[in-house]
Formats: structure tokens, C-alpha cells, sequence
């Protein structure tokens, strides 16, 4: 009964009969299926054997352990005990009910044994063919059976199986290991089953990189299998295996490799397409459905989660790729992709059902329903694995009908909402930029392949040969519209590209006239040192141009900061040093208009981790709108007030200018809409905001009224929190 009830289907019992054999120190088994027919149904006299090469076992083992039911000896033992003898393997039975797979299978077995080093062989029999599924029935007659009621014979007979035959070849029996053969079959069997059953045997073991604490010798923890039937063997793991390898390196988007997750430091350390990254956990809590579990950053009252420490690897595909991208994948291709999902391994060795096709145990098709299918990747799209181990992971248990992990308690909960983390992670900020990239790349191609011109001619042509007069009209109007609208384009991108060259050109003139900056200073500080012998007045003079060029220099590095070579330089900035320079640059604007500069700090000092270029690109944006709206105030109310808020990590700058009407508030931070009219190019916030979304920064008009600090306008830039 516990067979039939516990375990899922037949393929899954043979599965468990597998891990008794890794258990056992086998190095290989195989499962021969016998005397079925060519559509491998079962007859009669067909017999399922299940084999292997492990250390067999004794008679008192057979007496204490096999035939005494969830024995509590394995529970009992703690990490260092739960090795095998040999090849110092994880023991992967827990409560011993595995061996009741083989009553899923037929109601006959013998089961054929010999220990390593012994000198006989045990065979035993036990034959409930005569009794119903439920165990109620015998012979069609009500009766009652109990463990006590059950007769199991035990021969102890010279080897006649395991005989000791030199093993010069694989997968035949030696001088030890046990063999199992159940008759009186149960349940179906068909071509498509037994060759779920070998892509089962194929995931048993991870075929991805493995990372758990006990691997120490990978020849110790490879487990071969080898399925036949009626005597050829199925060779299905190997052309699989070589498929999906090949897909797995050449066609992912995104491969994540030699991931751990500490659940100490909850920092995330992987290789991410060969480049080596980290971030931590707590970088994530802002998001709302893992603030739910774990709460918001900085909360005293925030959460840990109690999972422990695991290992991962993800392989991430686009299965919409076009035809033209590398990352195209044809119909058979992204069929077995969907064939995988996301599995998980105890000590290398996998735990039932997850990543099989149709189980969603992750949960992220879910999630992409309830908040939204751009925050998280679908479960199909994703070939992965999760590796624990029984020593850092004891919380994390298989339940006894082997259908998944115990779900009392946080652990498997929190170890979860981690995974989900991660891979939310993965999609908002890695995949989001691959798909970015890919329309970016339409776009283009649309534009040099789209030639609407040369398109409406035909249209034209065949209006003309319909007598269709209405239908020119409209079409002439079509055209019209689309000229005007690319004559607008087609200025804007002269607009930049000028601007781009600007920019250019100042970068490298700024360069040259930074060099010689330097020799003219060193030039100064000569002549100041020769003229201390000379007239006191000479000297004052080359004093007061010292300073006027020191002032000049100081200016020209300021500016530096803002041009390409500079932005890649990622560090901590303290955003006041950032302002008091931006500041000085304005200065000399800001004194003869009577405007003021105020700057309020709240809490710690505002820190962030960002570029230089892209703080002061910021700042130069928004004391250039206020300088030019200040001009339209009267001079006794021209205030620009600049608050520092360390604690929340944000910055508010204010003014006291006419503020934003409210017709232009939606388009604010639009490229090319300008208030100024023809003095502005309507790019200095689109810019900005476009800068600071590349650090998952953020910058908008005030919605509160705690942050509108003055009458004018009032802009919020939110940073994310950053680590120590």
C-alpha cells in the first residue's frame, strides 16, 4: 500500500530503486526490460530487472535494514556518518520506505544480493500477486493482511548471479552488488514512457556544473545507468545530453554560471556571460512582493532568510528571437528547452518533481500574472539548476510521497522567494537590456530597409488603375504627413549629431588646453620664485595671475568629469562635493541676478555609488533650467534651495521660478519638448533621466507636498540605497 500510494508512477519507482544503488557505492546499474512486445506492452512472462554493482548486502542487513520498514538509522546520523563507506557519497534515503518503489512495479520480486567480500549469495522472494491493489482482497475473497501475517523466504546459496567473473567490461555482474527482478507487472508501459524513463535516468544527476560541500572526487560521484529492452539497449541520454549541451553554451542569452547564494553575507556571487558579478540580497527588498516576506532595507525589523547557502546555474533563452538573431532557435530547439526547467540537487543527486515540464514549483508564471510579465521570466524560458546539500541546507526535507519539499516551517518558503529574487533580478536588469538592445536593432534596420517612398509608388499605381480618386486623395494625404513628420526627424538627428560633435570637440580641445594649463602654471610658479628678489609689486601681479589661472584650471577639471572617457569610472560619491562644484561653475551666473543657493542636509551625508559624469551632468541640467526661469522672477524672490536627505537617499531641488504649467507636466521629460522655445533643445532632462535609469536612479517632479519646498519647480531624484 505504501507503493501504490506514495509513489507517483512507475517511473518515478524505478527512479527510487536507482537511488538505492548510488546509495550502495554502485558505481553503474542498468533496468532490462524482458519479453515485452515490439510496442512494449507487457506479457505474461515479462519481467522488468533492475541491476547494479554496488556493495550488496548481508544477511543481517537484509533482516534488520530491507525487511524492517523506515528503520531510523539513517535519520539518526549526523552529516559526517551519513557518508557511503567507499566513495563517500551523501546517503540519499532518509526513511527507508524507498524499497516499497518495487511493489509500484508487479506484485512477485526476487531479489538476488551478495556483499562486497562475501562469500554467498541471498536470494529473496515474495509474491503478492494473489492480493487486490488495496491489499483487502485475496483471490477475490475479503481478507485483511498485516506485516506480521507476511512469509518472505531467504536462501543463502553459492553465487550462481554474482559469481566473480572478471569485470573487464561495464554493466556486468561482478563479485558483489544486488539484482531485483519483479513479474506480475503493474501498469503500462510504451515507447514514449520508457523514453521519459531515460531522460529521467539523464537528470538523476546534474548535467550542469555542481556545486554542493561534499564533491571532492567527481569519478567518487558519477552514476552511470543504461536502460534496455528485450535486450537492446535505449539509447536516448546521449543524443539528448549533446543537444541541450549545445544549446545551453551557444544559444542562451544569458548564462549564469558558478552562482552561490551566502546566506550569511545574503550576497549573490556568479559569472554572468564569463564576467564575475555580486550584489546583495537587501538590493532587492525594495521590490513589493519580496517586501512582503522579508520587509524594506534599512527596516529594523526586517527578515533572514533561514534557507541556508545554495549553489545555482541559469540558462536564460528568447524563444521569440527572429530568424536574423544568433539567438533564433528553431521549432525542435525550443521544444526541448520547454523539455527543461529548473531542477534541484541534494548532493548532486535530484530531487523529485521539480523541473520536470509541466511544474511550476518557482512559481514565476504566476507571479508574471499577479504583478506583471515584464518583472519576471517564464518558466519555460529558463534551463537551470539548484544545488543544497543535506549538511548547509537540514531544514530543506524531501516529503515522504517524494512529491517535492516539506513546505512547514520558513525554510522551503524563504529558500523560494530567494530563487524568485534572483531571477526578478535577472530579467529587470540583464534581460531587459538584451531586449532594449533588440528593438534599438529593429528600429534601425526599419529605418534602412523601410523605404516608405519607394513603397507608395505601387500604391499610387494601383489606385490609378482602379479609377480610385478617394483613394489617391488619402494617399497623397498619408504622404504629406509622413514628409512633414520626417523632415521634423531628420532635424532632430542634425540637432544631435551636431550636439554629439560639440561635445566631441570640446572633450578634445578640453584635453589639449588641460596640458597646457600645466605648463603655463609650472611657467607662473617659476617666474613667482625668481621674482621674490625683485620689485614687490611684480610679484603681487604674478600672484593675482597665478590665481586667475589656478581658478581657470580648477573650472576646466570640473568639467572634465562630464565627457565619455569619464563615465565608466563607477565610485562612491558624496552628492555635497558634487554640488558645491557644480556651484562655483555657476557662480559668476548667479551673483548678479540676486539668485541664492541654499542647501539643507538631513540625516547622514548622501552618498552614492555612480559617476561623475553622470551626478554632474545632472546638477549642470537643473541649475541651467533655474538660472534661465529665475531671470522671469523678480529679484527680492530668486531662490534655488538644494535638500541632501542621507536617510531616505534622495535629493530635492527646488526653486522659486514660475513653476511648470500644468500642460506641460506629462511631457516634462520628453526629449525635445522645451519651455523656452526656441533657446532650448528640450534634451537637459531627458538626459538626465535616461542617465541616472542606467544605475536604476530615478528623477521626477515632486507628487507630495512635503517635497514641494519651494513655489517653483521641484524635482525628486531618488537613489537606491548603496552598500557600506
Amino acid at each position: 500500500m505504501l507503493g501504490e500510494q506514495l509513489i507517483k508512477n512507475e517511473r518515478i519507482a524505478l527512479v527510487e530503486l536507482l537511488k538505492n544503488s548510488y546509495d550502495a557505492d554502485a558505481d553503474w546499474a542498468r533496468i532490462d526490460f524482458i519479453d515485452f512486445t515490439k510496442s512494449t506492452t507487457a506479457k505474461d512472462g515479462s519481467k522488468i530487472v533492475i541491476e547494479d554493482n554496488g556493495i550488496g548486502m548481508s544477511e543481517a542487513v537484509i533482516k534488520k535494514a530491507w525487511m524492517n520498514p523506515a528503520t531510523p538509522h539513517k535519520v539518526r546520523k549526523d552529516s559526517a556518518q551519513r557518508l557511503t563507506p567507499i566513495k563517500k557519497r551523501v546517503v540519499q534515503g532518509e526513511k527507508g520506505i524507498g524499497r516499497f518503489a518495487i511493489l509500484k512495479l508487479g506484485r512477485v520480486i526476487t531479489i538476488i544480493t551478495r556483499p562486497k567480500g562475501g562469500d554467498e549469495e541471498y536470494v529473496i522472494r515474495f509474491d503478492f500477486s494473489d492480493y487486490d491493489d488495496d491489499f483487502t482482497e485475496k483471490n477475490g475473497e475479503q481478507s485483511d493482511l498485516y506485516l506480521d501475517s507476511i512469509s518472505v523466504t531467504l536462501e543463502k546459496r553459492n553465487p550462481e548471479v554474482f559469481v566473480g567473473r572478471k569485470n573487464n567490461q561495464r554493466r556486468i555482474p561482478g563479485s558483489h552488488g544486488t539484482r531485483i527482478e519483479i513479474t506480475s507487472l503493474k501498469g503500462a508501459w510504451s515507447p514514449n514512457k520508457i523514453e521519459e524513463l531515460a531522460t529521467d535516468t539523464l537528470k538523476l544527476q546534474s548535467i550542469f556544473t555542481r556545486l554542493f560541500e561534499d564533491k571532492s572526487d567527481p569519478q567518487n560521484i558519477r552514476f552511470e545507468v543504461a536502460i534496455s529492452l528485450n535486450g537492446t539497449e535505449v539509447d536516448y541520454q546521449g543524443r539528448a545530453l549533446e543537444d541541450l549541451s549545445a544549446l545551453l553554451e551557444n544559444f542562451a542569452v544569458l548564462r549564469v554560471e558558478d552562482g552561490t547564494f551566502d546566506d550569511k553575507s545574503l550576497e549573490f556571487r556568479f559569472r554572468l556571460n564569463g564576467e564575475d558579478l555580486s550584489f546583495s540580497f537587501d538590493e532587492l527588498r525594495k521590490d513589493r512582493w519580496l517586501n512582503i516576506r522579508f520587509g524594506t532595507a534599512g527596516n529594523e525589523d526586517k527578515t533572514t532568510p533561514v534557507c541556508g547557502p545554495f549553489g545555482f546555474s541559469f540558462y536564460v533563452f528568447d524563444l521569440m528571437a527572429p530568424h536574423s538573431s544568433r539567438y533564433h532557435l528553431s521549432n525542435e530547439e525550443a521544444d526541448l528547452i520547454k523539455n527543461h526547467r529548473v531542477y534541484l540537487y541534494r548532493d548532486g543527486v535530484r530531487v523529485y518533481p521539480y523541473g520536470e515540464k509541466d511544474d511550476d514549483w518557482l512559481g514565476t508564471d504566476i507571479l508574471r500574472g499577479k504583478y506583471s510579465a515584464s518583472a519576471f521570466l517564464s518558466n519555460d524560458q529558463i534551463v537551470g539548476c539548484i544545488d543544497i546539500t543535506h549538511r548547509a541546507n537540514p531544514d530543506l526535507k524531501d516529503k515522504t510521497s517524494r512529491e517535492g519539499l516539506i513546505e512547514t516551517g520558513r525554510a522551503t518558503e524563504d529558500f523560494v522567494t530567494v530563487i524568485r529574487a534572483f531571477l526578478s533580478y535577472l530579467r529587470s536588469s540583464h534581460y531587459d537590456k538584451y531586449r532594449r538592445t533588440i528593438a534599438r536593432q529593429r528600429r534601425e534596420k526599419a529605418l534602412r530597409e523601410g523605404k516608405p517612398d519607394q513603397a507608395i509608388r505601387p500604391l499610387y499605381s494601383h489606385l490609378e488603375r482602379k479609377g480610385d480618386e478617394k483613394g489617391i486623395k488619402l494617399t497623397q494625404t498619408l504622404e504629406n504627413a509622413y514628409k512633414l513628420e520626417r523632415s521634423v526627424l531628420t532635424q532632430r538627428a542634425e540637432t544631435t549629431e551636431d550636439l554629439a560633435a560639440v561635445g566631441i570637440a570640446v572633450e578634445t580641445a578640453s584635453h589639449d588646453l588641460m596640458l597646457m594649463m600645466d605648463k603655463i602654471v609650472g611657467e607662473l610658479d617659476g617666474l613667482i620664485s625668481a621674482s621674490l628678489s625683485l620689485d614687490s609689486g611684480e610679484a603681487e601681479i604674478l600672484q593675482k595671475i597665478r590665481g586667475m589661472v589656478a581658478f581657470v584650471d580648477h573650472r576646466m577639471r570640473d568639467l572634465q568629469s562630464v565627457f565619455k572617457s569619464s563615465k565608466q569610472r563607477r565610485k562612491l560619491i558624496r552628492i555635497n562635493e558634487m554640488v558645491d562644484k557644480v556651484e562655483k561653475i555657476y557662480r559668476s551666473s548667479l551673483k548678479p541676478h540676486n539668485m541664492e543657493v541654499v542647501i539643507d542636509t538631513i540625516g547622514p551625508p548622501l552618498i552614492v555609488k555612480c559617476t561623475d559624469a553622470v551626478i554632474m551632468q545632472l546638477l549642470i541640467n537643473l541649475f541651467d533650467n533655474s538660472l534661465y526661469w529665475l531671470k522671469q522672477m523678480k529679484p527680492a524672490n530668486r531662490q534655488i534651495r538644494i535638500t541632501l536627505d542621507g536617510s531616505d537617499n534622495r535629493l530635492i531641488f527646488s526653486d522659486s521660478g514660475p513653476g511648470i504649467p500644468k500642460d506641460d507636466v506629462p511631457y516634462v521629460f520628453d526629449a525635445w519638448y522645451s519651455g523656452k522655445g526656441d533657446l532650448g533643445r528640450g534634451l537637459g532632462l531627458y538626459i538626465a533621466r535616461q542617465l541616472l535609469e542606467r544605475f536604476d536612479y530615478s528623477i521626477d517632479l515632486a507628487g507630495f507636498s512635503r517635497d514641494k519646498i519651494l513655489s517653483g519647480a521641484n524635482f525628486v531624484i531618488e537613489f537606491s540605497e548603496q552598500d557600506d
